[in-house]
């Protein structure tokens, strides 16, 4: 009898706790009480060679008011106009009433998101934003913007890793033909055309890698992600994941977005003409060298007047490769290639056997024709 008390007391407290959650709630005053945050105004920036690396700039604002105690976070956005269009992106993101960009990261941000031309001063305009955390209460927009004139730097190209299986993880990321290079400099883009590998031992059905940058590994449980489905496969390290019957794929990487895409080439890469037989109706395939990182089509016997293309996916829009031809500064005897509907058959001026070899893991793509 004194356990059924007992057990009826707890019950009852419990049943007026539960009622007293029930009428406890965070009440938002309304919105014509909000306080909107105020930007402080900023001098013009400038971004150049010597001070992209050390140098940062900060935006400040008075903080914003709901009427309640709750964590206010703060999304710093930008606008800029280029001939004509309107760019905006997302500076940074805080709980604070500031926010540090380090030059070399605005610079990126505005000359790839914002379109700003670089080597070129130009006006960008800057709001905040804020919302409350947790509660359901609309975002308050800053009562005021500034705009300042940046003045951009064309940095050169960085590099990344993308380790994987297939290029027997750490072994090669302190060999050169194995880094990443950016479509752009400064622009945190990076673009690279690989056939991956399954690891049958370890994860069975799927291809392997991750991102290599700085010194570090980077993957799923750093905040890295992939962008296509399937690619989180609950590996506890948090790399990335590909069908392995999806092996030849374009790699990107978005250093400012902090993910990761791939466009999957049923068909592979080849090298279509007038040579030989094959007319233009069928492709000689690459094959890929997964020691050097290259693709490589060993003897193509060449006419003086033939003409060519590298042809990705056995596609004839943006996967189409040609000319004019520039000579690359990158790879000594390579030559640039010029991607979608723009690029021109290569013609053939010196006929006879030759060995090619496409360098694709730079924007633009080298490709090399060695005479034997």
């Amino acid at each position: 009898m004194k356990t059924n008390k007992y057990i009826a007391v707890v019950s009852a407290l419990l049943a007026l706790c539960a009622c007293e959650r029930e009428f406890v709630k965070t009440q938002i005053a309304d919105e014509s009480k909000f306080v909107a945050p105020v930007v402080q105004p900023m001098s013009d920036v400038q971004v150049n060679a010597n001070n992209n690396k050390v140098e940062s700039v900060v935006f400040i604002w008075s903080p914003a008011d709901f009427g309640v105690s709750t964590q206010i976070d703060y999304s710093v956005m930008a606008q800029t106009t280029v001939d004509g269009k309107e760019y905006s992106a997302l500076l940074g993101s805080t709980s604070s009433t500031f926010l540090s960009l380090a030059k070399e990261d605005l610079n990126s941000l505005a000359v790839s998101d914002l379109s700003l031309p670089r080597n070129a001063t130009s006006p960008m305009t800057v709001w905040v934003e804020a919302a409350t955390s947790g509660l359901n209460a609309p975002s308050i927009k800053s009562s005021n913007t500034i705009s300042f004139n940046v003045t951009t730097y064309d940095p050169p190209k960085s590099w990344v890793f993308f380790p994987g299986y297939y290029n027997s993880w750490g072994d090669n990321n302190d060999k050169e033909p194995w880094r990443v290079w950016e479509v752009e400099g400064g622009s945190g883009v990076f673009r690279t055309l690989v056939q991956l590998k399954e690891d049958a031992d370890n994860t069975p059905g799927i291809c392997p890698l991750k991102l290599y940058m700085d010194g570090a590994w980077l993957g799923g449980k750093d905040g890295y992600e992939a962008t296509w489905d399937g690619w989180d496969y609950g590996d506890k390290d948090g790399n990335w994941g590909v069908p392995a019957d999806e092996p030849i794929n374009i790699i990107e990487f978005n250093k400012n977005k902090k993910t990761a895409s791939r466009t999957h080439l049923a068909a592979g890469v080849g090298l279509i003409g007038s040579f030989a037989a094959s007319g233009w109706s069928s492709d000689v395939k690459f094959q890929y060298d997964d020691q050097n990182n290259l693709w490589v089509i060993e003897e193509v016997a060449l006419a003086s007047g033939d003409e060519f293309l590298v042809h990705l996916n056995e596609a004839w829009d943006k996967f189409k490769y040609g000319g004019p031809l520039k000579a690359s500064d990158a790879v000594p005897g390579g030559f640039d290639l010029v991607q979608g509907g723009d690029s021109a058959n290569i013609p053939v001026t010196d006929g006879g056997t030759y060995k090619f070899i496409l360098h694709a893991n730079r924007t633009p793509m080298v490709l090399e024709m060695v005479k034997k």
